[in-house]
C-alpha cells in the first residue's frame, strides 16, 4: 500500500502582528501524452510576492477518487474532475504553477483550513488569472461555446440600444429580433446546449462566488475550449428569458449581480467595500441555491466578498437612515479601521476587531457557526431583525424538531419563497433610538447564558383562525395561478369572490373583502414595487429601477401603488365574464404586474384569515391558533406558535392593516398611548 502523503507544515503565525499570507502552490510536470502520470511538486509561497501562478476553480463532486496526482515519490488520491483538469491543463513541454485547493491545503488539518479560508480571497486576487473548468465536453458543448460568444456581443448592442432608449426598457420583440439575427443559422438546439451549459454542478458551488469575484482576469474552460468568463456570464439574462422562468432557488440571480459588476460600464451603484457584491444578509440569501460539502461553507465562503467580511467597521457602525454613510460616518468607520489595522500588525491577535462570528472557524459545528451568526446579525447595529426574514421552514420544526433553534436560518437550505424586505415598518416608529429590537441575554462580549434561546419584545396582534392550502402555481402559468386564488378564497370564505351573488362585505378598515384579499396577495404595495423594479432593470438598467418617491409609495400615495389598485380592479372585474363560465385566459395586459406580484409573494405561502378579520399570507407551517406579532426592529409581522413557556418561531408574514405595517401600534407600545397592545418579552427556542 502507497505511502500517505505527508505536508510540509505553513511557516507559523507571527506571535505579534500579521503572518504573510502563505499557502502551497504545485508545479505541475509537463508530459507529451495525455496518458502519462500527473506529477508535481508543492512548494511554500507567499501568494502576495510569488511569481505568477494561475488559481484553479472547479468543483470537487461526490465520486471517489480515481488516480493519484505524484508528489515526489508519494501519491496523493485525486478525485475524477480534477484529474480531467490537470490533464487537459498539462502542457506539453513546460511546467505549470497552478493554485489547486484540493491539493495545496492539507485538507486533514483543521486548523490550517481556518487558516488558508482567510486567505482564499488574496489567492484568487493575486493570481495571473483564474481558470474556471466545468468540466469534460459533453454533445452540444462547441454550439453552446459559439452561441455564447455570439449572444455576448448581442448584451452589447442591446445594452447599448437600452441606454439610448427613452425610458431605458426595451420591448421583448427587440431582444428577439437582436438574438434571432446572431443566431439563425446556428442548429436550432444551440440555446438549449447553452442552457445545458449553465445547469453544470459549477455554477451552484459556493466557493465559485468567491474565486470569480476575486479575480481580475477569468476564463472558462471545457476540454479545449475556451471562452472569456464575462463573455459566458454575460448571456445569463438571455438565457433565462429564453426559458421564461426564473426559479427562486435557482443561481442566474447571482451570476447576474456579478456580471453587472464586471462590466467596464457598470450600472449599479458602487459598493462602498472594494471587492464586495452586498451586504452579509443580502449576499446569504442570494447565495441561498448553491451547495457545499461542508454546510458551514454556506457562511465562510461570502466572507470574503461581503461588506461587513472585508471591512469589519460596519458591523459596528451602521445606522438607519442617510446618516449612514454621511461624513461623520465614514470618518469613524476610517478611525475605527485604522486602529483596528494597527493592532493586527502589532498586537498578538491578527482578528483584532473582527467579530468572531465573521472568522471561518472549523472548530464550531453547523450548528453553532449559524446561530452564533443569526445572533451576530441581530446585534449589530442598528439592531434591526431583518435576518429573521429568512428563516424559511421546509418543515413544521413543532412536528419534525431538530437541533437548530427555530429562528435560525438554515442558508443551507434552499429557498422557498422571497422574503419580505425592503420595504413596511411594522416594528419601527419614528424617533430617536439607540436601538430598535429589544434583545434580552445577547451580549456583546462573551457567550449568551442560553445560545438557543432568543428572548425580544414585542406585542400580540391577533390569532389566525382559518388558513387556505399552500400555493404552489407556475412563474408564467396564469391558469394555474388563478386557480390557486380561486381555492384559496374558497378555503376562507363560504361565497364566491366577486360577481352578482358576492356580499358587500368591507374588510377592516373599510376596505372591499375581495380588494383587500387580492391587496395581500400581492403584499402591497412591495409586490407592484418590486415587479417594478424587476421588469426597469432588464438589461442592467438598475438606476432607473428604483420608484421615484419610494416614501410615497410604501404609504400607498404614490402612482405604483395608483396603478396596483387600477390592476386589483381589472383582475377582479376579469374574474367575473358577463355571462359567467370559465375564465378566459390569458389574463389582459392590465393586470399582468398584479399578477406577477402575487407569484413572486404568494408562492409556497399560505393565506389566512385572523380572529380579528384581517387577511394576511404567512408561511407554509402555519397553523390556525398561531399568533400574529410585531417584535420590536422587525419589518413586518411575524407567526409564533405558542408553547407552555416559549415561542416557536414560524416565520414572516404580511397582513392587510396599515396601523400594524407602517408601525402605527408599535408607537403607540412603545410610547405607552391610550389603546396599546401589551407589550411582551417573547422567548423563541
Amino acid at each position: 500500500m502507497a505511502a500517505e502523503y505527508r505536508y510540509q507544515p505553513l511557516p507559523p503565525a507571527a506571535e505579534y502582528g500579521r503572518t504573510p499570507p502563505f499557502t502551497r502552490i504545485i508545479r505541475l510536470a509537463f508530459a507529451q501524452s495525455r496518458d502519462d502520470p500527473l506529477v508535481a511538486a508543492l512548494e511554500l509561497v507567499d501568494v502576495s510576492t510569488t511569481t505568477p501562478y494561475e488559481a484553479l476553480s472547479y468543483t470537487w463532486g461526490t465520486d471517489p477518487p480515481s488516480d493519484y496526482l505524484w508528489l515526489g515519490n508519494t501519491p496523493l488520491p485525486i478525485k475524477p474532475n480534477l484529474e480531467a483538469a490537470l490533464r487537459s491543463l498539462r502542457l506539453p513541454t513546460m511546467f505549470r504553477r497552478l493554485w489547486v485547493d484540493a491539493v495545496c491545503i492539507d485538507q486533514s488539518n483543521v486548523d490550517e483550513k481556518s487558516r488558508q479560508i482567510q486567505y482564499m480571497r488574496l489567492v484568487y486576487k493575486h493570481s495571473a488569472r483564474v481558470i474556471i473548468w466545468l468540466g469534460l465536453k459533453t454533445p452540444g458543448v462547441e454550439q453552446a461555446f459559439e452561441v455564447a460568444s455570439r449572444l455576448s456581443h448581442v448584451v452589447e448592442s442591446l445594452e447599448d440600444a437600452a441606454t439610448a432608449t427613452t425610458g431605458n426598457e426595451l420591448d421583448p420583440e427587440t431582444v428577439e429580433a437582436f438574438v434571432e439575427s446572431v443566431t439563425s443559422d446556428l442548429p436550432g438546439t444551440a440555446l438549449q446546449h447553452l442552457h445545458d451549459l449553465f445547469e453544470r454542478p459549477y455554477w451552484t458551488r459556493t466557493w465559485c462566488i468567491q474565486e470569480v469575484v476575486a479575480a481580475s482576469w477569468a476564463i472558462v474552460r471545457v476540454e479545449e475550449l475556451e471562452i472569456s468568463f464575462s463573455e459566458l456570464l454575460s448571456t445569463t439574462l438571455i438565457v433565462t428569458e429564453w426559458r421564461a422562468k426564473v426559479a427562486i432557488d435557482k443561481p442566474f440571480v447571482m451570476w447576474h449581480r456579478i456580471y453587472l459588476q464586471r462590466r467596464p460600464r457598470q450600472p449599479l451603484p458602487p459598493s462602498e467595500v472594494p471587492g464586495s457584491i452586498g451586504d452579509l444578509l443580502d449576499v446569504l440569501h442570494t447565495a441561498r441555491g448553491f451547495q457545499a460539502t461542508d454546510i458551514r461553507d454556506k457562511i465562510f465562503a461570502v466572507m470574503g466578498i461581503c461588506d461587513e467580511g472585508l471591512y469589519p467597521a460596519l458591523a459596528l457602525t451602521q445606522v438607519e437612515g442617510a446618516s449612514n454613510s454621511g461624513r461623520r460616518m465614514q470618518t469613524l468607520r476610517t478611525a475605527i479601521t485604522s486602529w483596528n489595522g494597527f493592532m493586527q500588525r502589532h498586537g498578538p491577535d491578527p482578528n483584532w476587531g473582527t467579530p468572531r462570528a465573521l472568522r471561518p472557524d472549523y472548530q464550531k459545528d453547523a450548528v453553532t457557526a449559524y446561530t452564533d451568526m443569526t445572533r451576530f446579525l441581530l446585534r449589530k447595529p442598528p439592531r434591526l431583525l431583518n435576518v429573521l426574514h429568512h428563516v424559511q421552514h421546509n418543515m413544521d420544526p413543532t412536528v419534525s424538531p431538530d437541533e437548530y433553534p427555530s429562528w435560525v436560518p438554515k442558508w443551507f437550505e434552499p429557498a422557498t419563497c422571497f422574503p419580505f424586505q425592503g420595504a413596511f415598518l411594522a416594528g419601527q416608529c419614528d424617533g430617536h433610538f439607540r436601538y430598535f429590537a429589544e434583545i434580552h441575554d445577547n451580549p456583546l462580549r462573551g457567550e449568551p447564558l442560553r445560545p438557543r434561546v432568543l428572548s425580544l419584545d414585542g406585542f400580540r396582534c391577533d390569532v389566525v383562525d382559518r388558513i387556505s392550502d399552500v400555493m404552489h402555481f407556475g412563474f408564467s402559468d396564469d391558469k394555474r395561478t388563478i386557480s390557486a386564488i380561486q381555492t384559496a378564497w374558497s378555503q376562507l370564505f363560504p361565497f364566491p369572490m366577486c360577481g352578482p351573488n358576492t356580499p358587500a362585505y368591507m374588510h377592516r378598515p373599510a376596505e372591499p373583502l375581495g380588494v383587500a384579499f387580492c391587496n395581500a396577495l400581492a403584499a402591497s404595495p412591495l409586490g407592484f414595487i418590486t415587479a417594478s423594479m424587476i421588469r426597469n432593470s432588464r438589461w442592467g438598467n438598475w438606476l432607473n429601477a428604483v420608484p421615484a418617491n419610494a416614501t410615497q409609495e410604501w404609504r400607498g400615495e404614490g402612482p405604483i401603488t395608483d396603478e396596483c389598485q387600477r390592476e386589483i380592479a381589472a383582475f377582479l372585474a376579469h374574474l367575473s365574464p358577463v355571462g359567467g363560465g370559465e375564465v378566459p385566459l390569458p389574463v389582459p395586459e392590465t393586470c399582468v404586474a398584479f399578477m406577477g406580484a402575487v407569484r413572486m409573494y404568494s408562492l409556497n405561502r399560505r393565506v389566512f384569515l385572523t380572529r380579528g378579520g384581517r387577511i394576511g399570507i404567512g408561511p407554509s407551517v402555519m397553523q390556525p391558533g398561531d399568533e400574529v406579532t410585531v417584535l420590536l426592529g422587525g419589518k413586518v409581522p411575524f407567526v409564533l406558535r405558542p408553547r407552555e413557556d416559549h415561542h416557536v418561531f414560524m416565520g414572516s408574514c404580511y397582513m392587510r392593516d396599515n396601523n400594524v405595517m407602517w408601525g402605527v401600534e408599535t408607537e403607540k407600545v412603545i410610547f405607552r398611548k391610550p389603546g396599546a397592545l401589551a407589550r411582551v418579552a417573547f422567548e423563541l427556542r
